[in-house]
C-alpha cells in the first residue's frame, strides 16, 4: 500500500532542477525562488541536484494539446450547454470543428513529445520545478477575460510545469515548501519517473519532515 511508503527513506536520489517554462512563458520571480530554495533543501539532506530541463519538444506544447482537451467535455452529454461556461462552451465547438485525421495528429505529436520528455529520467530520478509560473493569484483571475481563447492562453501561461504532465501521464506531486511575504504558499512540484508513485510519497514525506508546513496558515482573506 501506499501508505506504507511515508517514511521510508528515500536513499540518495539524482535531482533534475528546472525553472524554464516548457512554453517558453514567463515565469515569477518568487517560483523560481520557490524551486531553487526547495533544491538547496533537497541539496542538504543529501540528494545531488543539478539543473537540466527536459526535451520539451520544441514549441507548440499547448497547440498540440488544444484539440485534445477540446474533445475531453465533448466526451459526456451535456443536457443545456447553456449551463455551461464560456470556455467550456469554446471547447465544445472547437472540438466539433476538428476532424478525426487532425484529432488523431494531435495524439500521435502529444506522444512524440512524452517520450521525449521523459527520456530525462533516464539519468535523473526525479525532476523539481515551480508548482506553477505565478504566486497565488484572486479568485476569478483566470476567467477575466472575455474571450475564452485568451482564458486558454492565460491558464496555460499559469500552469506550464504541470500541463506537461498530462501529456506524459508521470506521477507528480505539489509541495509548500515557500511561502510568500503575504503568507501564501508558494509551490513546488517534484515529477517521478513512470510508476514511481512510490518514490514520490517517499521523497515528500522526507521533505516535510525536513520542513514542517502542517500547522502554517495563510491568512484570512
Amino acid at each position: 500500500a501506499f501508505a506504507e511508503e511515508v517514511g521510508v527513506d528515500p536513499g540518495r536520489l539524482r535531482v533534475a532542477l528546472t525553472t524554464a517554462s516548457p512554453i517558453g512563458s514567463d515565469v515569477d520571480p518568487a517560483c523560481d525562488a520557490a524551486a531553487r530554495d526547495a533544491a538547496e533543501l533537497l541539496a542538504s539532506l543529501g540528494h545531488e541536484v543539478v539543473e537540466a530541463a527536459p526535451d520539451w519538444g520544441g514549441d507548440g506544447l499547448m497547440e498540440d494539446f488544444l484539440p485534445v482537451w477540446q474533445a475531453t467535455p465533448a466526451l459526456y452529454p451535456v443536457p443545456d450547454p447553456a449551463e455551461l461556461t464560456d470556455l467550456n462552451r469554446w471547447y465544445l465547438a472547437g472540438a466539433a470543428e476538428t476532424a478525426s485525421p487532425a484529432y488523431a495528429a494531435a495524439i500521435a505529436r502529444l506522444q512524440t513529445r512524452a517520450r521525449r520528455i521523459v527520456a530525462l529520467w533516464a539519468d535523473h530520478d526525479l525532476l523539481l520545478t515551480p508548482t506553477l509560473a505565478l504566486p497565488p493569484v484572486p479568485v476569478g483571475w483566470d476567467t477575466e477575460p472575455d474571450d475564452p481563447r485568451e482564458q486558454f492562453d492565460r491558464a496555460a501561461r499559469f500552469t506550464p510545469f504541470t500541463a506537461a504532465f498530462n501529456v506524459t501521464g508521470q506521477p507528480a506531486v505539489s509541495l509548500p515548501l515557500h511561502w510568500s511575504e503575504d503568507g501564501l504558499p508558494i509551490g513546488v512540484q517534484l515529477v517521478g519517473p513512470p510508476l514511481g508513485e512510490a518514490l514520490l510519497l517517499r521523497i515528500s514525506s522526507q521533505l516535510e519532515a525536513a520542513r514542517r508546513w502542517l500547522d502554517r496558515r495563510p491568512p484570512h482573506a
